[in-house]
């Protein structure tokens, strides 16, 4: 593969992943998101997470100063703690109630948000490696698009029965 090159992403890399209601949180640094998110790349299966700072940094390209910045903020909103051992710190995640499930209804509760039926798109695991990178961008387009109507619509209809809508 040269640079500029179309790829398939899928399975290729080890991932940050950050939960929705932290990625969707306004008063939440998107560098802090970041931590958050290899934070808990680093926990193991007994929720232990104890990397070192330059380990971090090196890892979101920050600097040790900013890490710093980051973690305590992720502190203040009360997502992580940590203590002290020896020549290190072991985090610990908190419970939050951002990372609880994000309702199925609007803030209203009067209707639900869209769903969009994927059933008739062929699932990835069962497509060969050129149909997935030939195709599989056009499939995921068809199922956005169906995704962002429906939004519309909805988001329309929840306009008109409010009032000033």
């Amino acid at each position: 593969m040269k640079p500029g090159e179309r790829f398939n992403p899928y399975r290729r890399f080890r991932n940050i992943y950050i939960p929705l209601g932290i990625a969707a949180d306004a008063n939440l640094s998107a560098a802090a998101k970041l931590t958050y998110g290899a934070l808990a790349r680093r926990a193991g299966p007994n929720g232990k997470c104890f990397p070192k700072h330059e380990t971090l940094a090196a890892d979101l390209g920050l600097t040790l100063r900013s890490l710093r910045r980051h973690l305590n903020e992720l502190r203040l909103c009360a997502l992580i703690e940590w203590e002290r051992h020896g020549d290190h710190n072991e985090y610990f995640f908190l419970e939050h109630s951002m990372l609880e499930e994000l309702p199925k209804k609007d803030s209203l509760g009067e209707q639900e948000l869209p769903q969009v039926d994927t059933q008739e798109l062929p699932s990835v695991d069962t497509l060969s490696p050129d149909f997935h990178f030939s195709f599989g961008s056009a499939n995921h387009r068809v199922a956005s698009d169906a995704f962002i109507d429906a939004g519309w619509k909805a988001l329309k209809a929840l306009r008109r029965s409010t009032p000033n809508g």
